[in-house]
């Protein structure tokens, strides 16, 4: 008996019903080879990059936009969510400043995605 599954993929605008059979790991209805890999990809070891707020501790900006600076497996979203709700901002960020190294002793970084109203000094 053969058993497929059905999803959607994200990772271009075309957005193909990909269709994979789960004995054999083959991927339908991709338009491109990006659907090929996703497909098995969220079959096998499904990812995601985090995005989330973490507190500050400035009045005029109490939450500071964040996300891993890689995919994490969709299975520890919580453990890395423990982790990164724990953090408070101390200092003013940029986008693209690293928060938090090697977040839950892996090689994923947690980064700030917003400008925390740091004026250019040039």
């Amino acid at each position: 008996m053969t058993q497929s599954n059905e999803i959607t993929c994200i990772l271009c605008p075309q957005g193909c019903t990909l269709f994979i059979d789960l004995n054999t790991q083959e991927v339908s209805g991709n338009k491109c080879k990006k659907g090929i890999d996703y497909g098995i990809t969220e079959i096998t070891n499904p990812t995601r990059t985090l995005t989330t707020t973490i507190k500050t501790i400035f009045a005029d900006f109490p939450r500071l936009s964040v996300k891993t600076d890689q995919e994490i497996p969709l299975s520890k979203v919580f453990i890395y969510m423990k982790e990164i709700n724990q953090q408070i901002a101390q200092k003013r960020y940029q986008p693209g400043d690293i928060i938090v190294t090697k977040l839950c002793n892996s090689e994923v970084n947690l980064i700030a995605t917003d400008n925390m109203g740091l004026e250019d000094e040039n």
